[in-house]
């Protein structure tokens, strides 16, 4: 048989099918909601029925979606650790409802146990997006030395400085029922990586499969003057590096006093980067201002308020062009409302890193395109890192943290170079060996690009289709 009459008779079967895909979080948040989006609107361009759920600041329902407000703190726990009534109930008469043939799980970190109890007797796909289904803080590292650790929940999460002991019995007691059920009401197991594979393997999750996130590579190529030595694109938190990465800029300063980094992203460690970036004499003045900031958080606040979501216009309800009711970009960082973020770059010629703050897709690319190194020094298990396929996809070498799924894109020698991410000496040296060596630094990139071709989004669609069939076919 043809690969255009397996694609057809593939593309013939998921017509019928009816998917609902539930993600805690029904906007853009991350690499996770990038995923649920995206996937949506690729299953619907194929012509799957798909529906969606989670919550947000604003509750909604269309004919495609239900979106429950998010309760205060209080609730919010309660519901987490004990049990969700509100929202069991309308899931459940929602899911009666529209009847789907495949319910595909996402992040289920809010309403836990209620939303597993509203699946039962449906065919479930559950996709593990990071390492919180082994690790109370989804790190996978010991907070105290930042080494990998896969033991699992226990006494020596409190020892370790990972979480607090108050914190440890209800979060200890949390997973093991959670996975209790998850073991009992799940029928596969997607993962991004091998690696999270492994980890699953050894707590006794069966079966999985191991399908890739994915990326329009055709939307992903740039061609810009170099501005920039380093790129580094992510959420501004601890488990990200980039303090590391200030720290191995510094050292190469010593050698390439013009050395020039942009840091694309906002997040809670923000403030603590920016001052650490000036004790180390890497920024005069901060490129990202109190006015700005002010303006990055009302706009954010605006767009978690309105009619948005990472979902596309395109559908195949005949009622509604738009039965979600939202319009995100599937592959922004941001709401549309947010492609502002040339007000955060930095005009200062002196320094040598630009925190320029969140940035819209379209920005992120040229970001890519101007600049000849990504980075990527993530200290915690990656489940696979977006960011880095498509970083890939513009020809950039990468230097990155040999952790989890990051080795499965970024291989050593070929495609990037791995490194210690919490060494900032050894990231240093692996920066310094791209930019002393053009040839190497070239090589690598045209690899890279080559090898972004694995992760375009049509063939990688098409795997959890054939998931979804072969789950249905038993």
């Amino acid at each position: 048989m043809t690969k255009e009459k397996i694609a057809g008779s593939l593309h013939e079967s998921v017509k019928l099918l009816k998917v609902l895909h539930i993600n805690e979080t029904h906007r853009e948040v991350g690499g996770q909601e990038r995923y649920f989006f995206g996937l949506i609107n690729g299953l619907r361009e194929r012509g799957i029925d798909t529906y969606s759920f989670g919550f947000d600041t604003i509750a909604r329902k269309t004919g495609k979606s239900l979106v429950l407000k998010t309760p205060g703190y209080f609730m919010k726990q309660f519901n987490r650790f004990v049990f969700d009534f509100n929202a069991y109930f309308k899931l459940r008469s929602w899911i009666t409802k529209i009847h789907p043939d495949i319910i595909h799980l996402h992040g289920l970190n809010q309403s836990t146990l209620a939303i597993l109890f509203a699946c039962r007797g449906h065919k479930v796909v559950q996709t593990v997006h990071n390492y919180g289904m082994i690790c109370s803080t989804i790190w996978c590292v010991t907070k105290d030395d930042l080494k990998p650790c896969c033991s699992g929940a226990g006494l020596k999460c409190w020892r370790r400085k990972c979480i607090a002991l108050k914190y440890l019995i209800p979060f200890y007691f949390h997973i093991k029922i959670r996975n209790f059920f998850l073991k009992r009401l799940v029928n596969v197991y997607h993962a991004p990586s091998k690696a999270l594979k492994v980890y699953l393997n050894k707590i006794g999750y069966e079966p999985v499969e191991v399908i890739n996130y994915f990326i329009d590579v055709k939307e992903m190529s740039g061609n810009e003057k170099k501005e920039y030595d380093i790129v580094f694109v992510g959420r501004l938190d601890v488990e990200k590096g980039v303090k590391f990465l200030l720290d191995a800029i510094g050292v190469l300063k010593k050698e390439h006093p013009n050395i020039k980094a942009v840091i694309v992203g906002d997040g809670p460690e923000i403030e603590k980067l920016q001052e650490h970036a000036r004790k180390l004499g890497l920024v005069n003045s901060y490129s990202f201002s109190e006015k700005n900031r002010d303006i990055n958080s009302n706009l954010l606040r605006k767009s978690h308020n309105t009619n948005s979501s990472f979902i596309s216009e395109k559908s195949h309800d005949t009622n509604s062009k738009n039965p979600d009711g939202f319009s995100y970009d599937t592959n922004s960082y941001s709401a549309k409302q947010n492609s502002h973020n040339n007000c955060f770059s930095s005009k200062n010629s002196c320094d040598n890193v630009d925190f320029v703050g969140r940035a819209d897709f379209d920005a992120v690319k040229k970001y890519y395109a101007k600049s000849r190194i990504f980075v990527m020094p993530s200290v915690y298990m990656e489940q696979f890192g977006f960011v880095g396929i498509e970083a890939m996809s513009n020809s950039l070498p990468s230097v990155a943290g040999n952790r989890g799924g990051i080795p499965e894109w970024c291989i050593d020698n070929k495609t990037g170079l791995l490194v210690d991410p919490t060494k900032p000496l050894e990231i240093a040296n692996a920066i310094d060996k791209l930019l002393s060596d053009k040839k190497l630094a070239k090589r690598l990139g045209d690899n890279a690009k080559a090898y972004a071709k694995n992760f375009d989004k049509k063939g990688l669609i098409d795997e959890v289709i054939k998931l979804y069939n072969s789950l249905l076919n038993k």
